[in-house]
């Protein structure tokens, strides 16, 4: 098959982006500037997640042995935010952090904030407790949601920290300094209005590890989430444009993503949740990584998408057990966050047959986006 010429791509760009297209541009004037902006993507992150209500009674988080629907995902989301804002007053603008592993109540905890109109604050779950207290101090949230193992590494400052502190999945009654999650998920009725906040108001800090110190906080706006995911969008239409005949024999499945990076990190939230929450897809969770646990759940659950660094699906495709396990649901790999080795792009042909592969580049002041390809695109230059 011939290569792709830039003149072919460039045609389809155009195409996609040409007047009355959804991918249509507008120039749009900020307080941070005057740009061309993708006309119909969402104005906030709110309306961005907001779109997952409409998926009713399918799978959403299939997380060991539970399974949550989309219903029940907005109903534990609206009453934690009941929580939040009537109980805690949190107010547009105020910061909301969570620090825990790739639990549910991480998706539950971060949708509740956006909702209740709070900048909302993940933080490095990996790091030790310096770091944590360090990120607790500098973004000085009203609340933290986190998880036993991380209320352990700050319960003896939490009466020094200007915070409530809630834990997911206690372990324990005896926490005197916190709340229990699970209590604060029951309500079904009477939930308050969801916020109304500015377009170009700050939706989420994120922590970049930067070069030295400690890390540093990233401002990310509501219309930069909505055209970070359009722009996602653009990209995967835009390489779906020279994909292969062969990826023909995939449009049957439904979309299943499993998560294989930290929800802090901008790999694992924008395709990892945005994406399925908004197209209707089934998001699985792991404790932690293992690749033959993975491979036990891509045929369970037939995933379809793995999103992740490139050691990750090294391991997965190397794993001595990779050939037990049926894996031909999986139509999608993506690789992000490090250099993919030379060598991999053949090995997953050799594992996955003809399979959408991709490759990017970005940072995360750059809100995950910058340079990608994908598909025969990807195939060509890989």
């Amino acid at each position: 098959m011939a290569k792709v010429s830039f003149a072919e791509i460039e045609a389809a760009r155009s195409a996609l982006l040409a007047a009355d297209a959804f991918f249509e541009l507008e120039q749009v004037t900020t307080p941070r500037g005057t740009f061309n902006a993708y006309k119909h993507a969402p104005k906030s992150l709110i309306e961005l997640l907001s779109a997952g209500r409409g998926h009713g009674d399918a799978t959403l988080i299939v997380y060991e042995d539970e399974r949550w629907t989309f219903n029940e995902f907005f109903q534990k989301v609206d009453s934690l935010r009941h929580w939040l804002v009537k109980e805690k007053n949190v107010k547009v603008g105020d910061r909301v952090a969570i620090a825990m592993r790739n639990y549910p109540e991480w998706l539950v905890a971060f949708t509740a904030s956006v909702f209740s109109g709070a900048i909302t604050v993940p933080l490095n779950s990996w790091g030790k407790a310096d770091e944590l207290l360090h990120g607790i101090s500098d973004c000085e949230p009203v609340v933290l949601f986190c998880d036993q193992q991380r209320y352990d590494l700050i319960a003896s400052n939490a009466q020094s920290l200007s915070t409530d502190l809630v834990v997911a999945r206690a372990e324990s009654d005896d926490m005197p300094t916190a709340i229990r999650l699970d209590s604060l998920l029951l309500k079904t009725e009477d939930f308050p209005p969801i916020a109304e906040v500015e377009t170009d108001s700050t939706a989420l800090v994120l922590y970049t590890s930067g070069s030295t110190g400690y890390p540093k906080g990233v401002i990310l706006t509501h219309r930069t989430m909505g055209q970070c995911l359009m722009n996602m969008y653009y990209v995967g239409a835009l390489c779906s444009q020279f994909a292969d005949p062969a990826m023909d024999k995939f449009a049957s499945h439904s979309p299943c993503n499993l998560i294989t990076v930290p929800l802090f990190h901008g790999t694992g939230l924008w395709g990892g949740f945005f994406v399925p929450l908004q197209m209707g897809g089934k998001v699985v969770l792991m404790y932690k990584w293992d690749a033959k646990k993975a491979l036990s759940l891509i045929e369970q659950e037939q995933v379809t998408l793995i999103g992740t660094v490139p050691a990750i699906v090294r391991s997965l495709l190397k794993d001595s057990d990779f050939d037990h396990y049926n894996t031909e649901t999986l139509c999608r790999v993506s690789m992000a966050g490090s250099l993919t080795p030379h060598d991999l792009p053949a090995l997953i042909h050799e594992k996955l047959g003809y399979v959408s592969r991709s490759t990017g580049w970005a940072m995360t002041e750059t809100c995950s986006i910058g340079s990608s390809m994908g598909d025969r695109i990807y195939d060509d230059r890989p």
